[in-house]
């Protein structure tokens, strides 16, 4: 941890991204859901530090994928996407599915959304032969 003005910091970041290369110390190591490569750099949800962004995720520096663990939505977004625990999250912009491992409401108008990819077999994602 490092002091920051008599306050603890829970940044331990070297990068100016807001997250952090992934290593194992002590704690454990991120792997990409997809490829199984440990050359990852995570980026965690919050608010102080040197990232702001609302929602946490892993990129994998193998095969550049983006994997969500935690996604913000509005009170209003929960509703129109009807969101639950063992439901679905389409991710549109990067063609991925999560399911939803937990929903927590955490103000008067966000939700987090903890989210699992959900990986299918090679078979499935390889394009289909043509059919007479």
């Amino acid at each position: 941890m490092q002091a920051r003005d008599g306050h603890r910091s829970r940044d331990n970041s070297n990068s100016t991204r807001g997250g952090r290369r992934d290593q194992p110390e002590g704690g454990e190591a991120h792997t990409c859901p997809w490829c199984g490569s440990a050359d990852t750099f995570h980026v965690q949800r919050g608010f102080v530090g040197a990232t702001d962004d609302r929602n946490q995720f892993l990129t994998c520096n193998a095969c550049d994928r983006v994997t969500f663990e935690i996604i913000s939505k509005t009170i209003r977004d929960m509703r129109v996407g009807q969101f639950r625990a063992g439901g679905m999250y389409r991710d549109v912009a990067r063609q991925t599915r999560y399911r939803i491992t937990r929903v927590l409401k955490v103000g008067l108008n966000e939700c987090l959304l903890y989210v699992k990819p959900v990986i299918r077999p090679e078979a499935d994602t390889a394009p289909s032969a043509e059919r007479d």
